[in-house]
């Protein structure tokens, strides 16, 4: 009865997320690249040319409307995944994408078990997610499966090489893996990401085009980043930020290894987030992976409010704005702090008690 009631209470905040972003959030605006990216496959068009002139042809009511076209930075596999809905009309595909994208949602926050009190508190991050039309969600069930299943190599290896194939930042978690020696989840995770990553090239082709260009991505977006890579680059404005997030990726996983030897793909969630050059709002649906303490709850519950009183209007958008990405890289800094106190000092977090575990390896 008591899990009937949880599933209830997923199902009724994931159709009030999803009411909500048909109004407020940003309109699709990931899903429209992938989209016209899909659609040129299905039209024998090149899916890897400037996104623009794709736009207008499969979108223009969307371009006409938002006047907002950029060339998209995801990897052939993305074009693949959104194959699904491609082949329908762009305002048929995007209601069926959101649909799809609260489905997922909620089978994510099963697998987890996580309880209504910590959902609530990810509504932001939710939120923004299905107002994009973002791949996170999609990431999100397929990463909790794979936390689900740490223990079975075959189910977290293939699950985590998915995901990683479809967005490269989850590719933290791999590092974990290697970290902790589970070496065969590890292999598994990287052959999968390689399997999909050549039917994607075969299929869509640009798998060096998009290499080519992450870098430049990186660089266009990282001063609207409230994240750790951009404090250092604005430190070292010498040093590329790749080498920024590939030695922040080293330096906090190390403080995290007594924890590694526990839970390898949860300890890194943080490090995924702090590491990556990029960490959108979208990305910190993530921290549904991590146990969230009173603190992180907290603050996570503040940032919702202060997004709620903006729709509202009574505060300026001008005023939260900016406030508000910082208040979710303050969030998984705490966590990751949290994690390496854990590990030190053998502690697991169990419904918001601290209680001893010995560290096992597996």
């Amino acid at each position: 009865m008591r899990t009937h009631r949880r599933m209830w209470g997923y199902c009724a905040i994931a159709a009030i997320l999803t009411l909500t972003s048909l109004t407020h959030g940003p309109p699709f605006t990931d899903l429209v690249q992938d989209y016209a990216a899909a659609w040129a496959v299905l039209h024998q068009r090149d899916p890897n040319g400037p996104t623009g002139p794709l736009m207008a042809a499969c979108c223009p009511e969307w371009v006409e409307l938002h006047g907002i076209v950029w060339q998209t930075a995801h990897p052939p596999a993305a074009t693949l995944v959104t194959l699904a809905v491609a082949w329908l009309p762009w305002q048929r595909a995007k209601w069926m994408w959101l649909a799809l994208s609260a489905v997922v949602l909620v089978v994510g926050w099963w697998v987890l078990g996580l309880d209504l009190g910590t959902v609530i508190a990810l509504a932001w991050p939710s939120l923004f997610a299905l107002s994009l039309g973002s791949l996170e969600p999609l990431l999100f069930v397929l990463l909790a499966v794979a936390m689900r299943g740490h223990l079975r190599p075959a189910v977290a290896g293939s699950m985590l090489g998915l995901a990683v194939s479809i967005k490269v930042y989850p590719v933290a978690l791999v590092v974990g893996l290697i970290m902790a020696s589970r070496w065969r989840t590890a292999l598994i995770a990287l052959g999968v990401t390689l399997l999909v990553g050549s039917l994607a090239e075969l299929v869509v082709g640009g798998t060096w085009q998009w290499v080519s260009y992450t870098p430049v991505n990186v660089l266009t977006h990282l001063e609207v980043q409230a994240n750790l890579v951009r404090l250092v680059h604005l430190a070292l404005p010498h040093v590329a930020p790749g080498s920024i997030s590939a030695a922040l990726l080293g330096g906090l996983t190390v403080p995290l290894l007594p924890y590694l030897r526990q839970q390898p793909l949860q300890a890194m969630v943080p490090v995924m987030l702090l590491a990556s050059p990029l960490a959108w709002t979208q990305y910190q649906v993530m921290l549904g992976l991590v146990p969230l303490g009173r603190v992180e709850r907290g603050l996570l519950l503040l940032t919702g409010s202060l997004v709620a009183l903006v729709l509202l209007g009574v505060l300026p958008y001008g005023w939260a704005a900016p406030v508000v990405p910082w208040l979710l890289f303050l969030v998984v800094g705490w966590v990751w702090g949290r994690l390496v106190w854990q590990g030190q000092n053998g502690l697991v977090l169990l419904k918001d008690r601290y209680v001893h575990q010995s560290p096992t390896c597996s």
